[in-house]
């Protein structure tokens, strides 16, 4: 994974998954807006770096689940609010969407345990 790559990937997760701005985010890590934009864009500092997978994890993000490749939002968080239908539901949708790739549907059972 390259640094640009991950820095999309906390982009996805501050905004989609933790629904927060750049701003907020600088906030809660006691850093500036400029110092998230630049991880964003993939030139962070490994300090930034430390302090963005540890605020994450207390958000309840499975930070194995970030390097996953390929990446999937669906399976970042710890406590999954998906009943069986739902899951079922998602993984008629992957094996569509994929032709049946075995690692998402590993992904998807590994929310269960």
């Amino acid at each position: 994974m390259t640094p640009q790559e991950f820095g999309r990937i906390a982009a996805i997760i501050r905004d989609e998954v933790l629904n927060l701005s750049q701003g907020e985010l600088a906030e809660k890590l006691g850093a500036s807006q400029s110092a998230v934009s630049r991880m964003e864009r993939g030139f962070g500092t490994i300090e930034y770096l430390f302090a963005l997978l540890t605020f994450f994890q207390s958000q309840g993000i499975r930070i194995p689940m970030i390097f996953a490749e390929p990446f999937d939002k669906t399976f970042l968080l710890e406590q999954s609010s998906m009943n069986v239908d739902q899951i079922m539901e998602t993984v008629k949708e992957i094996k569509r969407e994929t032709a049946g790739r075995l690692d998402h549907v590993l992904m998807l059972l590994n929310t269960l345990l």
